[in-house]
């Protein structure tokens, strides 16, 4: 080690303690959010706001040297801070799921029961997924659970408490505010799961298009503050300006409230209900999305007058980027082509998984465009199969019945790849679970990814067999 070696040196450098410069208002760390110019916003947090939630979190969830907590988040999303920081601070133990294990509900199910997690974070269309794979009601070391980056419904909390048991918290909070900064523990038997109330030293406040407060029961904006809200977006003056604004509350000299543009209101209890968003900002399978940088990029292709970007529910229920683009005159543009295009300067869960294109807008009465009006994309189910090759082995059948029931097609072929039919990583985590049910075996979510078709999921199956 290089200790070791200058160990020497080391020693003969001065004793005296050098002078700490550092306070609860440095920078964290940054973390870039998409933006709908087309370009990413850097928050930036301070120490004051992210260890106010670790010590909230710690101290409510009862966080301590017994614990061993999953971190399955990629560093690039702020829950990663809290999988990993929080056991450290507690005395608690970290265990580091492999790359890609957060999407693979078989793998998690065998590294819980092997590590005794204890407690988890979770994007609920994923945990949807969990607790429906075999082995999940096996997962007794689990103590606590919290959901976040969707809306949490009262039909998954009663599910995961049957399966699975112990708490399970309803989280929310926008990156621009320190991970999270409202809570509430759902119980069941809840009509709607509620994101409940601030942490300690946050406030939250629902107003009006005046900033003023809204009475109970009566819909508005959600505004952040105390010490969660950041310290602005990096390099992005203007756009600071306008989401993080003075705070009228604050106790301290220039304090500033982050405008989060969600859509919220306060039942009889006082407790917070999410609406949704105020603009068209959505959230995907728990990724926080604008619409309007996909827009962009759409708008760059050769031959694309206008572009409109919606989230919609498909034949699983499942939510799915669907981007509509309107054609020029004499333009000839293909699905295939604008996909491509998407693909080179997007990553890939901003790349709609259906396209239209379409040679009018339909329009409102005063001319403006109906969204409400597009046209929903096919389900799948009226598209030719590829090459129409059916199933020539026993194992084939099993698969190309299992895909046909995942995308609600009445045939699949066994050359027909899983996601050229609209399959997406969800649905992918959804056809491994009922593999492995059904062949007794515990193949990685990978190998549906190296292998998308029945042809090459029904090698792998067989090697492993053989």
């Amino acid at each position: 080690m290089r200790v070791e070696k200058e160990g020497e040196e080391i020693g003969r450098e001065r004793g005296e303690r050098e002078e700490v410069r550092g306070g609860s208002r440095n920078l964290a760390y940054v973390i870039y959010t998409s933006g709908s110019t087309g370009q990413p916003k850097g928050a930036m947090l301070e120490h004051r706001g992210v260890r106010n939630r670790m010590l909230w979190g710690i101290e409510d969830y009862g966080l301590g040297a017994g614990d061993v907590v999953l971190n399955k988040t990629a560093l690039s999303f702020d829950v990663s801070v809290w999988e990993i920081m929080a056991p450290l601070m507690s005395g608690g133990k970290v265990v580091i799921a492999e790359e890609g294990g957060q999407h693979d509900s078989g793998y998690l199910v065998r590294l819980i029961k092997e590590e005794g997690v204890t407690h988890m974070d979770f994007v609920p269309s994923m945990m949807q997924v969990f607790v429906e794979e075999e082995g999940a009601e096996g997962c007794r070391s689990v103590k606590r659970v919290t959901a976040a980056g969707e809306a949490l419904s009262a039909e998954l909390v009663r599910k995961y408490k049957e399966v699975v048991g112990g708490s399970l918290y309803n989280l929310y909070g926008p990156t621009e505010a320190s991970l999270a900064v409202t809570y509430w523990e759902c119980g069941v038997g809840e009509g709607t799961v509620p994101i409940g109330e601030p942490m300690d030293n946050v406030r939250v406040y629902i107003l009006d298009g005046e900033q003023g407060m809204v009475p109970r029961g009566i819909a508005g904006e959600i505004y952040i503050g105390g010490v969660a809200p950041g310290r602005g977006y990096m390099n992005e003056g203007g756009q600071t300006g306008e989401r993080f604004v003075p705070d009228p509350n604050s106790e301290e000299a220039g304090g500033r409230m982050y405008r989060t543009g969600d859509l919220g209101r306060r039942d009889e209890r006082g407790v917070i209900e999410f609406l949704g968003r105020v603009d068209h900002q959505v959230k995907v399978r728990g990724i926080r999305i604008e619409p309007g940088e996909i827009e962009a990029t759409l708008r760059r292709y050769r031959g694309v007058q206008g572009s409109i970007v919606l989230v919609r529910e498909d034949f699983a229920r499942n939510q799915r980027l669907v981007g509509y683009v309107l054609a020029g005159d004499e333009s000839e543009l293909t699905v295939q082509g604008i996909t491509d295009h998407l693909k080179r300067n997007l990553p890939g869960y901003m790349v709609p998984s259906a396209l239209i294109i379409l040679d009018a807008w339909p329009l409102t009465s005063n001319g403006k465009l109906d969204r409400n009006s597009l046209p929903a994309p096919s389900d799948g189910r009226d598209r030719p199969v590829s090459d129409a090759v059916g199933p020539r082995t026993p194992v084939e059948e099993k698969l190309v019945a299992i895909f046909a029931e995942a995308l609600n097609r009445q045939s699949v072929g066994v050359h027909d790849d899983l996601f050229d039919l609209g399959g997406h990583s969800l649905l992918a985590a959804q056809i491994m679970s009922r593999v492995r049910g059904t062949f007794r075996k515990n193949l990685p979510l990978r190998k549906l990814f190296e292998w998308p078709t029945v042809a090459g999921l029904a090698q792998a199956i067989d090697s492993t067999i053989a």
